[in-house]
C-alpha cells in the first residue's frame, strides 16, 4: 500500500504540530492498535537525498501519531538563495511496528517559507556575491555532480 500524500507547509523558524489518526476502516470505526510501534519522521533535500532534519513523533495509544517540529528544527531548514521565493524538500513518516515490519504510512513534499525576523543566509550558503554574481567553487560544484551521478548510478 502505498503511503498518504500529505504535505508540510512551513513557514521557516516557527513550531508546528500535527495529529494523524489510523484506523483500519474508511468509516473510522476500527483503530489501528500502535502498541509497540516506533515511529520516525525526516525531512530530506530529495528522495535519497541529504537529511535536513528529524520531526520529533510520539504514539498516543490506541491509534493517534503526534508529530512536532520545533524552532530550533524548523530553523534548520535551508533559508533560500536570493531570488529564490522558498525552499523545497521531502519528507515522510515510517512505523516500526512490535514483528520488526516497517510501513511508510505519509510522506510529501515539504514547502518552506523563509522567515525574515532573526533570519540571515549563511555565506557558506550562497555561491553569489553583494552584486548577485556566481562565486560559486568549481572543486565543489564537481563534487556536487559527481555525488549525485552516484545516487543515479
Amino acid at each position: 500500500m502505498q503511503p498518504g500524500n500529505f504535505a508540510l507547509t512551513v513557514y521557516r523558524g516557527d513550531t508546528y504540530r500535527w495529529r494523524f489518526v489510523l484506523w483500519q476502516d474508511a468509516d473510522n470505526q476500527h483503530a489501528v492498535d500502535l502498541t509497540g510501534v516506533v515511529p520516525k519522521a525526516e525531512i530530506r533535500d530529495a528522495p535519497c537525498g541529504e537529511l535536513v532534519t528529524e520531526l520529533a513523533v510520539e504514539i498516543e495509544l490506541p491509534n493517534v501519531i503526534h508529530m512536532h517540529l520545533d524552532e530550533a528544527h524548523s530553523i534548520m531548514l535551508r533559508c533560500p538563495r536570493p531570488r529564490e521565493p522558498w525552499w523545497s524538500g521531502v519528507w515522510d513518516l515510517t512505523l516500526r511496528w512490535a514483528n520488526g515490519d516497517r510501513s511508510t504510512v505519509l510522506g510529501g513534499a515539504v514547502e518552506v517559507t523563509p522567515n525574515i525576523t532573526d533570519s540571515r543566509i549563511e555565506e557558506s550558503d550562497s555561491d553569489e556575491d553583494d552584486n548577485g554574481n556566481d562565486t560559486g567553487n568549481i572543486e565543489q560544484a564537481f563534487a556536487n555532480v559527481s555525488r549525485r551521478l552516484r545516487r543515479v548510478a
